[in-house]
């Protein structure tokens, strides 16, 4: 539902009694993308993605596995507005990963306790409008621990490098959007680089109704990070969001909005699980 859509699945196959397991997987993505220039949107895109492959992992246990694998797929990216000269990037992509996951959230909509952490390392074989081969490394992490019956404290952050030849832009790192600089445009910079992290608390008032089953709170957070070249030229920039949060059986709703540190300020309406 909306601008953007995205269709994936994967078929997970353990291998005999082992803790060894196959996965191959297919997805689909088409999005709007946004090309910003000091702060202001020179062009917008339309970008497909269509990509298949396969991985071979291991699970530690319930809450934790790691990955090897290959993926290709194909993307094609259209300017949709903006100068004519600005150029339209399509072709196939290759890569090669490896990845680590650790999930001890206790909840999959609104977490009260636990760890989210995903890490991967990618090897480009090849790749659209790059300048040789690559390796992009990243991680994302969330910590959420319940303080009393009403009260989350939460943390987050994460980081990504880039190592050899240079992406396209639409393969570069992005900041901008909810708990990613809320008070800038979704995916406002790109680079090489980005490092960014922040803080917060959700509160459940008493007085607030379950809504359609679950609960409903109240949340503020702070958030600071970079996209950045080279990290002598980091440029940190700071946001500080706010809004509520209601459970349903479809997935969280999320209405609230973000002010930056220029004081310029972002309204949001999410639907879906923006914490993973």
């Amino acid at each position: 539902i909306g601008s953007n859509t995205y269709l994936a699945s994967e078929y997970f196959r353990p291998l005999g009694k082992s803790r060894f397991f196959v996965a191959p997987h297919a997805s689909y993505e088409r999005r709007r993308v946004a090309l910003f220039t000091d702060g202001n949107r020179l062009a917008e895109y339309a970008a497909q993605n269509v990509q298949a492959g396969v991985d071979l992992g291991y699970s530690f246990n319930s809450r934790s596995e790691f990955r090897a694998g290959y993926t290709f797929g194909y993307q094609n990216v259209s300017r949709r507005i903006g100068d004519p000269l600005l150029p339209n990037v399509k072709g196939a992509f290759s890569t090669f990963g490896l990845r680590y996951a650790y999930d001890s959230l206790d909840k999959a909509q609104v977490p009260t306790d636990g760890i989210l952490s995903k890490n991967s390392l990618n090897y480009y074989l090849t790749s659209p409008e790059a300048v040789g081969n690559f390796t992009q490394s990243e991680t994302r992490n969330f910590v959420f621990k319940s303080l009393d019956s009403q009260n989350i404290a939460f943390g987050f952050g994460g980081g990504g490098i880039t190592f050899g030849g240079n992406p396209s832009p639409f393969q570069q790192f992005t900041l901008g959007g909810p708990f990613r600089l809320g008070g800038y445009g979704y995916d406002e910079f790109r680079a090489r680089n980005f490092l960014q992290g922040g803080a917060g608390i959700l509160h459940n008032p008493k007085f607030f109704p379950t809504f359609l089953g679950g609960k409903a709170y109240l949340g503020a957070w702070y958030e600071a990070g970079s996209a950045f070249e080279k990290f002598s030229t980091a440029n940190y920039r700071q946001s500080i969001s706010g809004g509520a949060i209601l459970e349903t059986p479809l997935g969280p709703v999320f209405l609230g909005g973000s002010v930056n540190e220029n004081g310029r300020g972002r309204f949001y309406f999410a639907f879906g699980r923006f914490f993973k």
